[in-house]
């Protein structure tokens, strides 16, 4: 109940009149627009893929806004991050013991070496999350598993139910952050 989704991006072209072959600008140009509806998170969907092949990776993953600059955004990034990963794993998606959390929790952050925030502290490394958290929005990106491991491809990515049972993962862990009810 009272609650309007926005895709930011529903084909492979830029929307919001930024350069389709600068991906910083079309980044930037979604940002700007979940900045203008007042957003009260974006949740940027992926599937990965290991371009070494390695067929040991595999499993979800998400990725939440560090502890520097916002600390505010960081907490309620990282919960909605644990609750969207927690949904997950009902699909039977096991968690990604990625090589940057050596804790194999599947929430990660992830750092940049030399981009700053406006107090000095070190940005996200990943552009739509820095964005995120400059604008004001909590962010987190999830990775579902990866095209590249046989069986994550062929248990999550290979029919339509397949795919709508992980979208339904993200949209309850969503509504439950947000304790939100189904409109009756």
């Amino acid at each position: 109940n009272g609650v309007d989704v926005y895709l930011t991006r529903n084909t492979e072209g830029c929307p919001y009149g930024n350069n389709p072959n600068d991906k910083s600008s079309c980044l930037s140009g979604r940002v700007n627009f979940a900045k203008k509806v007042n957003a009260n998170a974006y949740v940027s969907i992926h599937c990965d893929y290991d371009g070494d092949n390695d067929p040991n990776v595999k499993g979800a993953k998400v990725i939440y806004q560090n502890r520097n600059y916002r600390k505010d955004l960081c907490l309620n990034s990282y919960t909605l991050a644990s609750n969207i990963l927690t949904e997950l794993q009902t699909t039977g998606l096991t968690i990604n013991n990625w090589k940057l959390d050596p804790n194999g929790t599947g929430l990660v952050t992830r750092t940049s070496t030399n981009s700053k925030y406006p107090d000095g502290s070190l940005k996200d490394y990943y552009a739509i999350l820095n964005q995120t958290k400059t604008a004001g929005i909590p962010g987190v990106i999830i990775e579902h598993g990866y095209f590249s491991n046989a069986d994550d491809r062929n248990n999550h990515f290979s029919t339509k139910e397949q795919l709508k049972a992980l979208g339904v993962a993200d949209a309850t862990a969503i509504a439950k952050h947000y304790n939100l009810q189904k409109k009756q």
